[in-house]
């Protein structure tokens, strides 16, 4: 992820800003062109093959709805006409979406796995991760090019500690999970995370890159912990064929955690400065400002996510958890 970030200021500065979505493209086809000669089948033999399009299409448009409410109401008003109506419906249905699921006859989602304790809180974990670690990449990019006026490479070069701590965190893993087990290794991933941040509401507008790198490395190690950890919890008791649809809640609840999480930031970054004006357009000393705030929502964001960890996950050490699960959450 981070590792994108660096090769992407290559592409702009060499090709264009299209180029980091154009990249997709092949590796995206090389995939489907490898996966069926090194991924093992796992089919499921059922009776019958229904897939839940109602449930599919209420819950992708409710998300879809709610998410661009929270993106728009802070510019253009929080009972504004062309907002509220999307917030309304998107709630509207994401209810529908409840009611298909008790009724359908093969539901997208079985309510039943969320009395597994451990895939609840991975689910939580996940959407709080994406919501503090997820919203670093915009603002660390803002402040690289918007404050300090980097270039785009340069920019990419910023986020090189970043990676390589990630992959110090990533060896860390086994030996956290053997010692204080997967609750206490995301606590501890979420900790170093808030330790990072609040590191990072100390950048200036007269800072340099130098400044990044203490508060980057340390959120790197931590982003390694929980992320990589939060999938092996989502994946404890739970019925093998079971466990694709366990996955897909936790990425789920990744990808909702990070559109909510960045709009609700921006929500009150723009409250806070009483103006709708976008980042971008903001002079370095007020941007510089508003990435503070964003780095101490971050970090109280992590906060929750030491509390959920604690609350909502078994308190299992590596003893009881398959190290196959370890490689293949790698």
């Amino acid at each position: 992820m981070s590792l994108g970030l660096l090769l992407g200021g290559f592409l702009t500065s060499y090709i264009g800003w299209e180029a980091t979505f154009l990249v997709n493209v092949p590796i995206a086809l090389f995939v489907v062109i490898l996966a069926p000669f090194v991924l093992k089948e796992s089919k499921v033999s059922v009776a019958t093959k229904y897939f839940d399009a109602a449930g599919a299409v209420s819950v992708t448009a409710g998300l879809l709805l709610v998410v661009y409410y929270l993106i728009q109401a802070p510019v253009e008003g929080w009972l504004s006409t062309s907002t509220l109506p999307a917030a309304l419906i998107g709630v509207l249905m994401l209810l529908a979406f409840v009611m298909i699921e008790r009724r359908t006859q093969e539901p997208l989602i079985s309510f039943r796995m969320f009395r597994n304790r451990n895939l609840t809180g991975a689910t939580l974990t996940a959407f709080l991760f994406s919501a503090s670690f997820g919203s670093l990449y915009y603002f660390m990019t803002l402040y690289t090019q918007g404050v300090l006026e980097f270039s785009a490479i340069e920019s990419g070069f910023s986020f090189l500690p970043l990676t390589l701590s990630a992959f110090v965190g990533a060896k860390l893993i086994n030996w956290m999970l053997s010692r204080v087990g997967v609750a206490g290794t995301i606590a501890t991933g979420m900790g170093l995370g808030a330790i990072g941040f609040l590191m990072l509401t100390g950048l200036s507008e007269t800072g340099s890159a130098w400044g990044i790198i203490p508060g980057t490395v340390v959120i790197g190690i931590g982003q390694a912990l929980v992320f990589t950890t939060m999938f092996i919890a989502g994946s404890a008791g739970i019925e093998p064929e079971q466990q694709g649809v366990a996955s897909a809640l936790i990425s789920t609840g990744q990808q909702i955690g990070g559109a909510i999480g960045l709009a609700v930031i921006m929500a009150i970054i723009s409250a806070s400065l009483g103006t709708g004006a976008t980042l971008e357009h903001m002079v370095p000393a007020d941007l510089n400002h508003a990435i503070h705030t964003a780095f101490l929502i971050a970090a109280g964001t992590t906060l929750l996510g030491i509390v959920v960890a604690f609350l909502a996950l078994k308190q299992t050490k590596s003893s009881a958890v398959n190290d196959n699960h370890v490689q293949a959450a790698h």
